[in-house]
């Protein structure tokens, strides 16, 4: 007996319509699958992408100054709601910014705690009281995107089991490290690019000191909306 009939079928000509019904669905199903596989490669390729450019931002020479700037005045006992204006506003920018598109779903939060572990975290701990200060003043929108990926971040960390990441932890180890790295970039202005193999010429005695991005003492940059110098918009 056989297995298929093949009594009266027919693949050209009429009565044949089953059958190009049949294989234009198969193409059709092919051809879905090889878009998603394509589609899901992009996205993938879009992220790391999105969380290189990042990383690449936030581990900049101009943040890094700016960063170094706010932990002086933390680890000289500067009220956290009462942070100058104009070097804690540029660390908030970043976050809130990569906040929104993470909120408007253009981020994956797993792959961005994937990649800064606590760091989200650890900032927002630490200047949480100048952002709610802030918000009294400015809105109540103020820092709620950043708000909200610390949050998530902290979910992600939790699961993974990677507590107290709440602060920044040592203030003063922590400005000697970002001191050291934007000390090299200022060595390698100076010498060009520091040959392969070797470490830009630093100081003797430690890291490298650098100037903050404020003039003297604390950072000199202006304090924010409430406070003498401060600017008049966000």
């Amino acid at each position: 007996m056989p297995l298929i009939n093949t009594e009266g079928l027919v693949l050209v000509g009429p009565g044949s319509e089953w059958f190009w019904s049949a294989l234009s669905g198969i193409v059709l199903t092919i051809t879905v699958i090889a878009l998603y596989r394509q589609f899901r490669l992009q996205a993938h390729e879009t992220a790391i992408d999105q969380l290189t450019s990042f990383e690449a931002e936030w581990s900049s020479e101009r943040l890094n100054r700016y960063k170094i700037d706010v932990l002086r005045e933390l680890r000289d006992g500067v009220d956290p709601a009462g942070l100058s204006w104009g070097p804690t506003h540029s660390v908030f920018n970043f976050w809130e910014r990569i906040g929104s598109l993470a909120r408007g779903g253009h981020l994956d939060v797993d792959e961005l705690a994937s990649v800064n572990l606590g760091v989200c975290q650890q900032w927002w701990g630490s200047l949480k009281p100048w952002v709610l200060a802030r918000r009294t003043e400015i809105g109540p929108t103020f820092g709620e995107n950043w708000e909200w990926l610390a949050a998530a971040v902290t979910k992600v960390n939790e699961r993974a089991g990677s507590l107290d990441m709440d602060s920044l932890g040592n203030i003063e180890a922590f400005i000697a490290t970002l001191e050291y790295r934007v000390g090299v970039e200022e060595a390698m202005r100076r010498s060009g690019v520091s040959p392969a193999g070797r470490a830009a010429p630093t100081d003797p005695d430690g890291p490298p000191r650098t100037s903050s991005t404020g003039a003297t003492g604390r950072s000199g940059s202006s304090r924010g909306p409430g406070s003498r110098g401060a600017p008049s918009g966000r």
